[in-house]
Parts: C-alpha cells; sequence; structure tokens
C-alpha cells in the first residue's frame, strides 16, 4: 500500500513563475516518514534543499521501486544544491537501513556525494548478509549545469 501524505507545521507556501521556483517550510508526513523540503531557485538565490526520514520502501510508488522487488526498508537523507559564482554544486547523503529486496534480508546501505566545481566525489558503503563493501568514487562532472 502506498502512503498518503499530509502537510506538517506552518503553512507552507511553494511559488513558480518566471523567476524560478520557492518553497518555504513544505513539511510533508506519512505513519513515521517525513520530507522537508525548502529553498529558492532562480534569480538571486539558487539554494534547494530536501531531508528525508524514515521513508519507506514498501510504501513508496511502484512507479519509483516496482513491486515485483518486495522491498523493505528505511531510507534516510538530505540533498542540497546551490549555484554559487554560477556553478552548480551540492551534496547528498543517503542512508538504507533494515532493507530486504526479493528476499535476500539484512541490506543497509550509505552514499555521501559532493559536486564541487568540476568533480563529483563521494564514498560508499554495503553490506547484505555477511558480505560487505566499502570504497570511494571521483569523476569528473564537466557537464554540470552552469548559469549563463
Amino acid at each position: 500500500p502506498q502512503a498518503t501524505w499530509r502537510a506538517q507545521g506552518p503553512a507552507a507556501r511553494i511559488r513558480a513563475g518566471q523567476g524560478g521556483l520557492a518553497v518555504d517550510a513544505l513539511e510533508l508526513v506519512s505513519d513515521g516518514q517525513r520530507i522537508v523540503a525548502r529553498g529558492a531557485w532562480g534569480g538571486e538565490r539558487n539554494q534547494l534543499g530536501v531531508t528525508l526520514s524514515g521513508l519507506r520502501l514498501e510504501r513508496l510508488p511502484a512507479a519509483l521501486l516496482p513491486g515485483t522487488l518486495e522491498p523493505e526498508g528505511r531510507v534516510d537523507g538530505a540533498i542540497e544544491l546551490s549555484m554559487p559564482g554560477g556553478q552548480l554544486a551540492g551534496s547528498a547523503t543517503l542512508t538504507l537501513s533494515e532493507a530486504k529486496l526479493k528476499g535476500l534480508t539484512g541490506l543497509s546501505a550509505r552514499i555521501a556525494a559532493r559536486l564541487a566545481g568540476e568533480r563529483l566525489e563521494g564514498s560508499l558503503t554495503g553490506s547484505a548478509l555477511q558480505g560487505t563493501v566499502a570504497g570511494r568514487f571521483g569523476l569528473p562532472a564537466s557537464g554540470a549545469a552552469r548559469s549563463s
């Protein structure tokens, strides 16, 4: 069953137009799950952030994660984007815990990534059953968006 979300906290304001997009105090909750978004993109201000708390894989829309995988688990994290000096920058941290896919249990993972200038760098750790994997990555990001 997919989640039913409702707004919580002060009245959220979402504005979209020729000047860009602005989100003030958007907080959505559903049975212990929480998504919080804030910031603006366009014009003078280019900074957006999203925080995810307790998202349940089994409650995600099937378009995001097919039910044939029989997903279970929890996702927490934060994503931040900005454009200082006209160059896209950002960071993301996502953690998967208590996860199961198609009968495979004991899954967990964490990815942390940072985009700065022309480089995307980060780390990934994960485990399943008795095995673990950990690594770092660094990739060129020469195609990252820039403002004109």
